[in-house]
């Protein structure tokens, strides 16, 4: 588990590292780490600005941006 500290706390995580960590933990550990980084890699992505939120990467559930190129509405919070 300690191997993967680094990973985990950068959000880069890569498919054969969750094997390998779901091969290492339990079920409940190997859940509790997932629903963890799915939490922070959600609050990781820029908020949107635009302002009647018209944008089909527009998630409304949190206000953000899943747009992975240039967006000018987009903002780092």
């Amino acid at each position: 588990m300690d191997k993967f500290k680094e990973k985990l706390k950068g959000l880069t995580m890569q498919p054969e590292d969750w094997t390998k960590l779901h091969s290492l933990t339990d079920e409940d550990t190997y859940r509790k780490v997932v629903n963890e980084y799915q939490n922070r890699e959600r609050l990781s992505l820029p908020k949107c600005g635009q302002v009647f939120r018209v944008c089909r990467y527009y998630d409304p559930s949190n206000e953000r941006c899943f747009c992975k190129d240039y967006c000018k509405a987009q903002r780092k919070i």
